[in-house]
């Protein structure tokens, strides 16, 4: 990876989160196999960023009070990135587990549950600095946790109508409330105003405190029941990525966007409507068998004859393996 400045911050990852929820059947419906370079980057650049985070939360010897101070400016704006990127991976797990799930395949699973077990530790590494840390200012560890929490309701909320459609409840933090958030925004009015809200609603949530910031009109009504913004804000320090791991975020964000189709989008680059979608792959994939005049062609007394036939002694074709994955990218 480069260490080029992606100019990323933490809003842009739950912008994606949000549209990977609003677009997940782009993903999940769609008749074509993701491609596996952009899972094998998806999977290179998360665990790198994993092996990242968990390096920088091991525990320090102790040193003197105004290093103490810098480093615990850095460990939070780190455990705030590990809390709030945990949305998009909670909320793209279930995307490639529910694609697969529809087809009866195990493909893009295995390496999204390896992702969100990497993610997972990370998290427990932040948890374990915020008990045991004698060093962590009390007023600090409330913010955190405030944000902690906020991360956790707003994966539900995004999980929700995925929760409601495929099995992947066990993605949510909390799978009943996930279902309640399912319900109240399915009951708002139209789908398309509704995520915009939601998106506002996010945008509005985890706003830093800068001057410029996002300001979003009605901040009520921008969000769901048991969603609210008082106190949930990332502090200014916090707004943006941790720099040794902003370029394997990039590449993050790049192989989920290089998971959907080309079909998904218009000729503008602009996602398309599910119903137009739909629309427009029923021609490519027909619902009933095509009825087809076979009497001009010669009987086939034996059904392996139609079968494609590989040269003796060639390998079956390859799949993504972890092995190969891990032979092809060491550990950095």
């Amino acid at each position: 990876m480069t260490n080029s400045n992606p100019n990323l911050e933490l809003r842009d990852l739950l912008k994606l989160a949000a549209f990977v929820s609003v677009y997940s059947p782009h993903v999940i419906e769609s008749p074509r196999e993701l491609p596996a370079a952009a899972l094998e980057q998806y999977w290179h650049a998360s665990r790198n960023r994993n092996h990242s985070w968990i390096r920088r939360l091991q525990p320090r010897p102790s040193s003197p009070t105004s290093a103490k101070h810098l480093c615990w400016n850095q460990t939070r704006r780190l455990v705030t990135e590990v809390f709030v990127s945990e949305v998009l991976t909670r909320v793209w797990t279930s995307v490639l587990v529910a694609s697969d799930r529809r087809q009866a395949i195990r493909y893009a699973e295995p390496i999204a549950r390896s992702v969100l077990v990497g993610h997972l530790e990370a998290r427990r590494c932040c948890l374990e600095l915020m008990v045991n840390g004698a060093d962590v200012p009390l007023h600090e560890l409330i913010e955190l946790d405030r944000i902690r929490r906020r991360a956790e309701r707003w994966t539900d909320v995004l999980l929700g109508p995925l929760v409601r459609q495929y099995p992947v409840s066990e993605f949510a933090f909390d799978t009943q409330r996930a279902a309640d958030f399912a319900r109240d925004l399915a009951g708002r009015g139209p789908s398309h105003l509704v995520w915009t809200l939601v998106l506002a609603g996010v945008q509005l949530a985890f706003a830093d405190d800068r001057p410029g910031g996002p300001v979003v009109d009605s901040p009520q009504a921008a969000q769901p029941s048991g969603v609210t913004s008082k106190g949930g804000s990332l502090p200014t320090s916090s707004a943006g990525l941790v720099s040794d791991v902003a370029s394997d975020q990039l590449a993050i964000v790049q192989a989920i966007l290089a998971c959907f189709p080309a079909d998904a989008f218009t000729e503008d680059g602009v996602f398309k409507s599910l119903v137009h979608l739909r629309a427009s792959r029923s021609g490519a994939v027909s619902d009933r068998q095509p009825e087809l005049d076979f009497s001009g062609l010669p009987a086939v007394t034996d059904l392996t004859e139609m079968a494609p036939q590989r040269p003796p002694g060639s390998p079956p074709p390859a799949g993504i393996s972890f092995r190969q994955l891990r032979k092809r990218w060491p550990p950095r």
